[in-house]
């Protein structure tokens, strides 16, 4: 039995920023795999694209989108076009920088 099977998400949202190399890339992937619908970010739009087709391409659902986290606006549009466009309702937010990062709108 794979850990996956203990640890499904289907129905579930996770944002991942850095998703586009290393630890965040590995991440975004392994919740793919977990059945979670991905929300993938990084600096470059186009990376973040290449990571979302791959999980897609392995049967997890997924979105990309360009995202700098320092920077309020960006993180902003990132949840907003995460729930409005894709119909997301975030789930799991994925920080590898500040725990704050996302908290104004998941208190919503």
């Amino acid at each position: 039995m794979s850990v996956l099977n203990a640890f499904r998400l289907e129905d579930q949202v996770a944002i991942v920023t850095g998703a586009g190399a290393g630890i965040g890339r590995a991440i975004a992937e392994l919740l793919g795999q977990a059945g979670a619908k991905v929300v993938v970010s990084d600096l470059k739009k186009e990376t973040a694209q290449g990571i979302a087709g791959s999980i897609h391409e392995a049967g997890g659902a997924d979105f990309a989108a360009a995202c700098d986290v320092t920077k309020i606006a960006d993180r902003m549009h990132l949840v907003e076009k995460a729930t409005a466009k894709a119909q997301f309702k975030v789930s799991i937010p994925f920080k590898q920088t500040m725990q704050s990062l996302f908290t104004f709108r998941l208190l919503c």
